[in-house]
């Protein structure tokens, strides 16, 4: 169970980045 909590606490990480980047990509253009 500690490594699919290790998973998706690591997917939220690139998710969260991923959302963060689109977010500044728009901003910019």
């Amino acid at each position: 169970m500690d490594e699919v909590r290790a998973v998706r606490d690591e997917i939220k990480v690139r998710v969260a980045e991923l959302l963060q980047t689109e977010g500044l990509e728009k901003e910019a253009a």
